[in-house]
């Protein structure tokens, strides 16, 4: 099994991405596998221009005030993933997985289950104890979260990944976002996922940050070796 790893902000000279640049080149992976089964998995990553994303046609709690509905200077895009409402930025690592699950050696059931091991992982790496979601939180609330030594919980990594049908091909969309060193502020204006939570960062917890394209490495090494693993496994 091969997986091609992009960095998208290399591609694009370094710059931040647009999030619609992201969600177009995701569009032509998924048609490059919908129309070649056998050809290789796609993981790209970026660090996008600010951009609110929200699902298409969501309902509940979103914005956190009637008058101000969100920051007016950060676009709203809405997209077709999994999940609710998010903040994406400067800061943060965006991870796309477009992966055929006809050929992948992992059950779409424990996909999402392997994401947030590797993250965690990853995080661990850095010196950051996470965990998955709290049990008493619901399913909204998937991703990584970190507990503070007062026993505050706070999410550092959010995770909305879809799988579509192109034909007779299974093919995963979206994939997970990490917190690295992005500013926080704007999740104020929004219930991120859906929820009256609070997200932290890397750089919260550490009072410094690594560079994303540390963090990326280490994630991207990680992938690699589960992935592997459950190919060996299967």
């Amino acid at each position: 099994m091969k997986i091609v790893f992009t960095d998208l902000n290399k591609v694009h000279g370094g710059e931040a991405v647009m999030i619609q640049e992201a969600l177009d080149f995701q569009s032509r992976l998924l048609q490059d596998i919908a129309g070649d089964p056998r050809s290789d998995h796609h993981i790209f990553y970026a660090e996008h221009a600010p951009v609110y994303t929200v699902v298409k046609n969501k309902t509940g709690l979103l914005f956190r005030s009637a008058e101000r509905p969100v920051d007016v200077r950060i676009p709203l895009v809405e997209v077709e993933r999994a999940g609710s409402i998010t903040y994406h930025g400067p800061g943060q690592l965006v991870y796309y997985l477009v992966l055929n699950m006809d050929t992948l050696h992992i059950r779409s059931g424990t996909l999402s289950q392997c994401i947030d091991e590797i993250v965690i992982e990853a995080l661990d790496q850095f010196n950051i104890s996470a965990h998955p979601k709290p049990e008493h939180l619901p399913t909204e609330a998937s991703g990584v979260w970190i507990t503070e030594n007062g026993g505050k919980q706070k999410k550092i990594a959010s995770r909305g990944i879809v799988i579509k049908k192109r034909g007779e091909t299974h093919i995963t969309q979206f994939g997970f976002s990490v917190n690295v060193s992005v500013d926080l502020q704007p999740f104020d204006f929004i219930y991120p996922c859906g929820l009256d939570i609070e997200m932290t960062s890397m750089k919260e917890v550490l009072d410094r940050a690594p560079s994303l394209k540390k963090v990326a490495r280490r994630i991207n090494a990680i992938i690699q070796t589960k992935f592997e693993q459950k190919e060996k496994a299967s």
